[in-house]
């Protein structure tokens, strides 16, 4: 049984909305403090699921050999979104931790080493480019999949991006 297809949208969904709240300047909700974990919440979740989601397309994907190409081309790009939004998770993973007062002093460098990444990727316009980059290739690897259960013809989006890849 394809379960693949069923799972997929919940990190699709994550991720998208993760995106979109990164990148807009929601000026008077960023200042709350909820909005922190909301987004770190989405992100993770979007991770877990991706991997879920993932795991399931390869136990299936044998089952389309007429389909190999794309398939391909599909499971790369979504692995690639899914590779930039570990990297963002990994960093709302050690805020959360930081905010919980739960340093991992025993740690000691690698703890520091783990602060200087959360501030790399959390506190500078790398979260912005990491979201922008993740969000593009989450849309093409969506739009891609929708050309593999529906054909390329589906819609104008997933018709231009199967373009890109199939002429």
């Amino acid at each position: 049984m394809n379960v693949h297809p069923l799972l997929v949208h919940f990190p699709i969904a994550f991720f998208i909305t993760y995106s979109v709240f990164e990148l807009i300047p929601f000026k008077s909700i960023k200042k709350q403090p909820y909005w922190f974990y909301i987004k770190a919440i989405l992100v993770i979740l979007g991770v877990l699921g991706a991997i879920v989601a993932g795991v399931a397309g390869k136990l299936v994907e044998h089952q389309f050999p007429d389909k190999r190409a794309l398939i391909s081309i599909h499971s790369t790009i979504n692995e690639l979104a899914s590779f930039v939004f570990v990297i963002i998770a990994v960093a709302y993973f050690i805020s959360w931790l930081k905010k919980s007062n739960r340093e991992l002093l025993k740690f000691g460098s690698l703890w520091k080493i783990a602060l200087m990444w959360k501030k790399i990727v959390l506190e500078t316009p790398v979260i912005y480019v990491l979201a922008l980059i993740g969000l593009i290739l989450i849309s093409i690897g969506g739009a891609l999949g929708g050309a593999i259960a529906y054909g390329p013809n589906f819609d104008p989006f997933t018709h231009f991006v199967y373009s890109l890849f199939f002429h």
